[in-house]
């Protein structure tokens, strides 16, 4: 056989496979094109809702400048529609937005089948947006009324519902409290709890020492002191009725959570408070995901709606704040191929960065976490405050080099 024979057969035998490879290749990249438009399109739109809540907030702050922000069921659902806005916007299309929920011309419902939830994380508790069977038939987007961030402590019984900060609500004792923890202890020598044992005697004194204990929230909306005293109470009685996570050395709860260094610390009450809060909003996403799977074979889809691997850190970024999380999935990208992610939107509407004070020969001066007095010098660290009023409070005066 002549070697022109082999030539052609060789180009015969290589070439489909050439061309099957190149247009492989040619998909991959279509599809890896589609994706990232697809992860910028789902970042822009989340961006945008959160961006609805800061501006909502920014009103707010203007018209009760001494109320903390939340977010409610309506400020939720604008932020919602910030979201289909934008991602509309994206697609070319034009935004609907019919009064009745079950219209077909509304823009969400183009894109009900692909984005199984979005959750909007409030203070106080989180709403989340889903398909969901409605009261006149089939099946229509819907948001969720507040969804508290419960916990019930086996041991003792008591319901806790934490926020994204230290306030806190306690049923126990067949009694409600509520209040902000302080970052600190209170033993019997510090002035403030001084000042309610004092208070507590004369109160004592009109009625018997157990109901005086059972309506302690009369004197005081202090957490660490009502949980002091209860614990008091509790080591008097033998019965247990503070959750364990909730006392510092026997005590009250160090709820401080700062970076020192490059590490960040937590309590024991923090660390309880987030895994709370992350399972709780976890285990919505999982129903309200399974759910959606239901609507998405009726609708003639056949991928599986499952919870996307979300890193530790994002959930932890998610609970940081009021903040934004959203689902696109199932969407076609390329050929038998699906597209399957998440985006985070993070606000500084709540938290903020701790001022830290230090005691030299300056005198009592509170910092930036950044300064270059305290980064990386934790020894020079005296005082750990939420805010700047705090740090006055304490005699504390504002460094001149970071002007906190």
């Amino acid at each position: 056989m002549k070697l022109q024979h082999y030539v052609i057969i060789f180009v015969i035998l290589i070439l489909p496979f050439s061309v099957i490879s190149r247009n492989n290749m040619k998909e991959y990249f279509l599809t890896l094109k589609d994706e990232v438009r697809l992860n910028n399109v789902i970042d822009n739109a989340t961006q945008d809702a959160l961006e609805t809540l800061i501006d909502l907030n920014d009103e707010f702050q203007m018209m009760y400048a001494d109320t903390r922000f939340d977010v409610n069921q309506t400020l939720a659902k604008e932020a919602v529609k910030s979201f289909f806005h934008t991602l509309a916007a994206n697609f070319n299309m034009p935004y609907i937005d019919r009064n009745d929920e079950l219209s077909l011309t509304k823009t969400e419902t183009y894109f009900s089948m692909y984005v199984p939830a979005i959750i909007i994380v409030g203070y106080d508790g989180f709403f989340i947006y889903s398909v969901d069977e409605s009261s006149t038939g089939g099946f229509a987007y819907q948001m969720s009324p507040k969804i508290p961030y419960s916990y019930v402590d086996d041991a003792t019984g008591a319901i806790i519902n934490f926020t994204l900060g230290n306030y806190i609500r306690i049923f126990t004792n067949n009694k409600f409290y509520e209040g902000e923890i302080n970052d600190a202890f209170f033993e019997s020598g510090d002035e403030k709890y001084q000042e309610f044992v004092d208070a507590f005697y004369v109160y004592s004194q009109k009625q018997a020492e157990d109901d005086a204990f059972e309506n302690i929230s009369d004197l005081t909306n202090d957490m660490s002191i009502i949980i002091a005293a209860l614990h008091r109470y509790e080591s008097n009685q033998g019965s247990k009725i503070v959750p364990s996570f909730l006392l510092g050395d026997g005590i009250t709860p160090i709820t401080q959570d700062y970076i020192r260094g490059d590490t960040r610390e937590a309590s024991e009450f923090h660390k309880t408070r987030r895994e709370v809060i992350i399972n709780t909003i976890k285990e919505t996403l999982r129903q309200e995901i399974n759910s959606h799977q239901t609507y998405a074979k009726i609708m003639g889809s056949n991928y599986d709606f499952s919870i996307p691997e979300i890193a530790d850190e994002d959930w932890t970024n998610s609970i940081n704040d009021i903040s934004v999380m959203s689902f696109i999935q199932g969407m076609p990208i390329g050929t038998n191929m699906y597209y399957n992610n998440y985006a985070l939107g993070g606000s500084r509407i709540v938290q903020t960065d701790y001022i830290y004070g230090t005691i030299d020969g300056d005198g009592k001066i509170y910092h930036k976490y950044d300064c270059e007095k305290v980064k990386g010098h934790d020894e020079v660290i005296s005082d750990v405050f939420l805010n700047r009023v705090l740090a006055a409070e304490q005699g504390y005066w504002p460094c001149m080099k970071c002007r906190p």
